[in-house]
């Protein structure tokens, strides 16, 4: 490497005494040489106005792969991702450095091998005795483990965050769904036994307020990973292909959708209904992001993620996964709403324009189907939507009663007053018990009991499966039907439920009531 700098005037004068001018300059390039090797955590290039390289140290050979005779000559932009390089960011770079003298950045760069590295970058310009620019010094240091270090720290503390959004949005659609039991279950009583048609015209509407609230709980479950997902084997390009004539009219005139579908897909364990929900969700946010027009993509793909991986949360495992994407070329998301996408009612929307749990129902689906949603935007160039889905099997057992003497248990009060009437109307005896202590003394004393339908989360200190367990204890093989707000997956942790109980999920309707009950009845205990 043969290059020349300033030296200490005292060091120049000493040499100067004891060599001519030129041993003087050829001994300091040697000393430079040895000092800019020794310095092995840092790449030093120098370039010529163009960005080509002229020569560089041991460090820069060592951070991106290749050799001084492989390099020299070469432009710098060859260690910048393609992307970049589109973008003109090399040139770009030096610009900056000649115009203010100086250019700093953290970017991602380019091993010989393909590799990309978290590289620390400052470049500076190097000036003639006469001030003009002959050239660049580029001092390039590898922080990836400091980078993945900040990330992580990041991508925990939003985990926290999601996490505590996700217990009380949880916490309050199971309330609520209590609630809606209660004014649902009321609705079909009334609906069942009025011939009033004025009250059937106040029915009409109200039936239309349940659904829009059953829908909003709904999302909630879904943000908060609660929702009851029915995941089967699934071809994922065949299950979003039949709403290709449903997305063309949702999207408008003014808008191309472009379908990008990798052929031989691995199936993935997942819900359908709730992939094609994700997937209306994300095209209604991609048409509201293009409002003068644009192109819209929908695509799929396999990705193997790896540990560690820059853009995918650390609390997702590496593996195999299939991506569900939308791009869109509209306005773009700023860092600051990007970060916030997927909050529970955040919108950037108009009032009356959207709820703003589009993308937390989706989010939610992804976490709970064992994958995650990343968002790619930059604000006015677009955005994109991925959902990374693992292929895994879950497997719910099938569920199955006659006319029945039924021990109603519920520590509410309205739930257990009107659920009792619906199963009166079915033609079932109906005991009622508070508690799962009022439940056993019942069941103790009444020797018509066949039948145990309880809520599974009551109060003073028994649950409904270990009611169903001493209840068992006390009646061999009694049949029994459990209901709860939450979804089986949830109350496997939180109350060991096992897939063998019967779980019929709040709010619901007299026939699948009916239809639980009857099944329930048939299992063999």
């Amino acid at each position: 490497m043969k290059t020349t700098m300033n030296m200490p005037l005292s060091i120049l004068k000493s040499l100067q005494k004891r060599m001519p001018c030129e041993d003087v300059l050829a001994n300091a390039a040697s000393q430079l040489d040895v000092i800019l090797n020794c310095i092995y955590d840092h790449a030093i290039l120098f370039l010529d106005l163009e960005g080509n390289i002229t020569s560089w140290n041991i460090g820069a050979e060592k951070m991106h792969g290749f050799t001084e005779a492989e390099i020299t000559g070469r432009n710098f932009a060859s260690f910048y991702l393609a992307e970049d390089v589109a973008d003109d960011l090399p040139q770009k770079a030096l610009a900056a450095a000649r115009d203010t003298g100086r250019y700093k950045t953290q970017q991602w760069r380019l091993r010989k091998n393909g590799d990309r590295f978290r590289a620390d970058i400052l470049i500076h310009p190097v000036h003639d005795k006469l001030g003009d620019i002959t050239g660049f010094v580029k001092i390039t240091r590898d922080v990836t483990l400091q980078h993945q270090l900040d990330l992580s720290k990041e991508d925990y503390n939003q985990t926290q965050k999601q996490e505590m959004l996700g217990q009380l949005t949880g916490g309050v659609a199971h309330d609520f769904n209590n609630l809606l039991t209660v004014i649902d279950a009321g609705h079909q009583l009334v609906a069942k036994y009025s011939d009033d048609s004025r009250i059937s015209r106040v029915l009409e509407v109200n039936k239309v307020a349940i659904d829009k609230s059953r829908k909003l709980i709904a999302q909630l479950l879904a943000f908060s990973r609660k929702q009851v997902l029915k995941p089967t084997p699934t071809h994922i390009n065949n299950t979003i292909s039949v709403f290709d004539v449903l997305i063309e009219k949702a999207v408008g005139s003014n808008r191309s959708v472009q379908w990008n579908l990798a052929p031989e897909l691995p199936q993935a364990a997942i819900d359908s209904a709730q992939l094609q929900s994700a997937l209306l969700n994300l095209i209604v946010n991609a048409r509201d992001a293009t409002p003068d027009g644009g192109i819209i993509k929908v695509f799929t793909e396999t990705k193997i993620l790896k540990s560690p991986n820059f853009k995918v949360p650390s609390n997702v495992p590496a593996g195999r996964y299939i991506v569900l994407g939308v791009a869109d070329t509209g306005i773009g998301m700023s860092e600051a709403v990007r970060e916030r996408a997927i909050e529970p009612f955040f919108t950037t929307k108009d009032v009356g324009q959207g709820t703003g749990l589009g993308l937390s129902q989706c989010f939610g689906f992804a976490r709970q189907s064992g994958g995650t949603l990343v968002i790619d935007s930059v604000e006015g160039r677009g955005t994109t939507v991925r959902i990374f889905l693992p292929a895994l099997e879950v497997e719910e057992k099938p569920s199955q009663s006659d006319h029945r003497t039924i021990l109603l248990v519920d520590d509410e009060f309205a739930i257990r007053s009107l659920v009792g009437e619906m199963l009166r109307g079915l033609g079932h005896t109906v005991v009622e018990a508070e508690d799962a202590r009022d439940a056993l003394q019942q069941l103790q004393t009444n020797a018509s009991i066949d039948y145990l339908f309880t809520d599974i989360i009551m109060p003073n200190g028994i649950n409904g499966l270990e009611l169903l367990e001493v209840a068992r204890s006390i009646r061999p093989g009694l049949p029994a039907l459990l209901a709860s707000g939450y979804p089986r997956d949830v109350l496997r942790n939180i109350a060991q439920l096992q897939d063998d109980v019967m779980l019929l999920q709040k709010p619901y309707t007299i026939d699948k009531l009916s239809g639980h009950i009857r099944a329930a009845g048939q299992l063999k205990h």
